[in-house]
């Protein structure tokens, strides 16, 4: 490949880069709305319906799918208390972040 090809090829894949951070810019979930919080737990559950771990901490039976959700569910209500929730500005992906040296209680439901 010779330099000019290469350099075509570079500026071709950093707008293509640059063009798909953009569509997956994230915002922060200040003001978490019932209608966002149901979009995580579903993107949550589909991405985590194959995961090995999460498949072995939850029974294999037909309420399986509902496990997975109460899962990320109980998920999501941690990282909302004790650490953020990222929310992708097209609602096809999220992020949860839990800050352990902010989790005070070991159940902070009680």
């Amino acid at each position: 490949m010779d330099s000019n090809c290469l350099q075509h090829w570079t500026a071709s894949c950093n707008r293509k880069l640059i063009s798909h951070a953009n569509d997956y810019r994230a915002m922060h979930m200040k003001n978490k709305k019932t209608s966002q919080k149901e979009v995580v737990i579903n993107i949550l559950a589909k991405s985590f319906s194959t995961n090995q771990s999460v498949n072995y901490i939850i029974k294999q039976d037909r309420h399986q799918a509902s496990g997975i959700r109460s899962l990320m569910d109980y998920s999501y209500e941690m990282c909302t208390l004790f650490g953020d929730v990222f929310i992708a500005e097209n609602e096809s992906a999220c992020g949860l972040v839990l800050y352990p040296d902010k989790k005070i209680h070991s159940n902070p439901f009680c």
